[in-house]
């Protein structure tokens, strides 16, 4: 008591001037208006810039969580894509179609230049693994990353990697909890790609300059590529699904030399700021393994 005392007698004046000064200045607002309308505006932007702080750094902290959630929705809507899927569809001829002219009483057996499917049965061939990049390089002759998914999420080596945006690599190596990506910018890495609505196809590889731009070989030269053309993966090799964003061609020129067009692609992914990758399961990629090795030993 005697402390709380001492207490007030040492601050008792200072506290008594901070609640004269709370009374006045609720006086002011209470029946002054234009006093009343200045603090409800002030006192509105200050509670909308609270709230809007503290949303950020909810937000800020719900970031993982919700990065998780919105990977797993684009996985299940890229396994939705009819790329994913093989179909065991066989087509056939359409049946004889008969007409009779307006003016004749006698009918005509046309056969039409159509296909019909015998069977439209879907099997899912392709899935995907979210994951995101926890080490990546851009700049050296051979770039690499590293992901937080392996062996025990169903990580294999030679499994695609592709990004929000295109592809990204092909699995090198794993372990338990991570795997080893050659990027697509590496030496040794060479992506099966084609000219959307063209049919031309060719390789795409880095030649170790820009981080942006790789180059399409082996297209002929007789094909009509032009600046602006879509280049996609083409699915021959199985790592990617066909039609997977690869980029846009930056110039293409005819080569005499060598036959084959000088074709430079810019990437529509750009490797630097990708975090956020999906690995690409191939369901029968033993199958087309176990095929790969026949044809080898022979």
């Amino acid at each position: 008591m005697r402390n709380l005392l001492e207490f007030l007698t040492r601050f008792g004046t200072f506290f008594i001037f901070i609640l004269l000064e709370a009374l006045s200045f609720f006086l002011i607002v209470r029946f002054d208006d234009d006093k009343n309308r200045s603090f409800l505006s002030s006192a509105s932007a200050i509670a909308g810039y609270t709230l809007k702080q503290y949303d950020a750094i909810v937000d800020f902290f719900n970031a993982p969580r919700e990065m998780a959630l919105l990977q797993q929705e684009n996985k299940q809507l890229r396994e939705q894509l009819s790329s994913a899927y093989y179909s065991f569809s066989a087509p056939v001829d359409t049946v004889v179609e008969w007409v009779r002219r307006p003016d004749s009483v006698y009918s005509k057996a046309i056969r039409q230049d159509s296909l019909a499917l015998r069977d439209t049965s879907l099997r899912q061939v392709y899935t995907f693994i979210p994951a995101n990049i926890i080490s990546s390089t851009v700049t050296l002759r051979h770039n690499t990353l590293t992901i937080d998914k392996g062996s025990l999420q169903g990580v294999a080596p030679r499994m695609g990697v592709i990004g929000p945006t295109g592809v990204v690599g092909v699995v090198r190596s794993v372990s338990e909890h991570y795997a080893a990506v050659l990027s697509v910018l590496h030496a040794d890495v060479a992506i099966s790609a084609s000219i959307k609505g063209k049919g031309y196809f060719g390789s795409l590889v880095w030649r170790g300059s820009n981080p942006r731009l790789m180059y399409l070989d082996a297209v002929p030269n007789h094909s009509e590529i032009v600046k602006g053309d879509t280049v996609v993966t083409s699915g021959f090799s199985g790592v990617f699904p066909a039609g997977i964003l690869v980029g846009v061609v930056e110039y293409a020129k005819r080569n005499p030399s060598t036959n084959f067009q000088d074709i430079q692609v810019r990437l529509a992914a750009d490797l630097s700021k990708v975090g956020h990758v999906y690995v690409v399961q191939h369901q029968w990629r033993e199958e087309l393994n176990q095929l790969d090795k026949q044809v080898k030993s022979r």
